[in-house]
């Protein structure tokens, strides 16, 4: 392995409906499945002092800012160009591969079906009712229609590691 190499314990493959010919044909599924686990790895190691990575051998890669705190905001670009650093892949490859995370969680959702990542969380779609609501300008009331809206329930594990408890 390179020193750049990530180790990702492999788990049951994830399954998707994910059509490849929206995406680059470069990137395999199988990369597709293992950046997502480093994606979510990369996720839980986020503390208040930035990313840390522990690379195979006991070595530590620290990614972002050595500064960071919980109010900042990281935006994709320096999201991607960490997981390039990580994985060794081009940030071309990693913004494909992201991309086509992405696309597959959002189109599962739009369908209605849950997206369940086991120790980060559920992405679902919510039914909202249609309810009466009042203008707080002129205090007329309102019917507001009913809608549906993307949202995601945090996993045990990473309420904890929020909270400080891991």
């Amino acid at each position: 392995r390179s020193p750049r190499s990530f180790t990702i314990k492999e788990k049951t493959p994830i399954r998707s409906t994910y059509n490849s010919s929206t995406a680059s044909n470069t990137i395999s599924q199988r990369m597709k499945i293992t950046l997502l686990r480093l994606f979510i790895a990369m996720f839980f190691s986020r503390v208040a002092v930035g990313f840390v990575l522990t690379r195979p051998g006991g070595m530590v890669a620290r990614h972002l800012s050595a500064t960071a705190t919980a109010e900042e905001t990281i935006r994709k670009a320096k999201l991607l160009e960490s997981v390039a650093e990580a994985t060794g892949l081009s940030k071309k490859d990693s913004e494909a591969a992201f991309d086509a995370i992405l696309d597959t969680i959002v189109t599962e959702v739009t369908a209605g079906n849950k997206v369940n990542i086991a120790g980060f969380g559920t992405f679902k779609r919510s039914e909202r009712k249609a309810r009466k609501g009042r203008n707080p300008k002129t205090g007329e009331e309102l019917q507001i229609a009913a809608k549906k809206a993307p949202a995601f329930t945090a996993a045990k594990n990473f309420k904890e590691r929020v909270n400080g408890d891991i």
